[in-house]
């Protein structure tokens, strides 16, 4: 896709509906997430950005598609939070900021599954912003990862 000047719109991640043969691209633009249907090869439309509910930021680093979840997209950021979507309406649902996972020593909190503990104690620098750069998904389980403008990383599962 073109910006409203011609010049290319940075893609930074896609992800595949199988369901209803989807692609979602998240962006650096102020539309956040490009959907197109792969069947008639358009542009069905876009969600999240400064003119909806601004999803991360301005600029998107993962995009991902749950499609046997009622069309549920998710979308992280720059912003430091995972915007959870419509796919089919391209409305939004539900914004959790990565910042409340975290407990008042601004540390994140730890899970344990399996017998193996995950999660970071590492504690944040005060003013530092939290961004998430990446996420995956297994039944009931959201993996996402990303880090701060110190350099710390982070990691949360659910």
């Amino acid at each position: 896709p073109s910006d409203a000047f011609g010049e290319p719109v940075e893609i930074n991640c896609t992800s595949y509906s199988a369901v209803d043969n989807m692609l979602y691209g998240g962006a650096g633009d102020a539309f956040g997430c490009y959907q197109w249907d792969l069947r008639s090869e358009k542009l069905v439309g876009t969600f999240g950005g400064a003119e909806n509910n601004r999803c991360s930021g301005d600029y998107l680093h993962d995009v991902l598609s749950i499609p046997n979840n009622n069309h549920l997209v998710l979308t992280a950021g720059e912003d430091g939070a995972i915007t959870f979507w419509d796919g089919k309406e391209r409305k939004l649902i539900e914004t959790m900021n990565v910042q409340n996972t975290m407990n008042t020593n601004k540390q994140s909190v730890s899970w344990q599954a399996q017998n193996k503990g995950f999660g970071s104690t590492q504690q944040w620098s005060s003013g530092s912003n939290l961004w998430v750069s990446s996420m995956d998904n297994k039944g009931d389980w959201l993996a996402a990862v990303g880090g701060s403008e110190s350099g710390n990383n982070m990691s949360l599962r659910s």
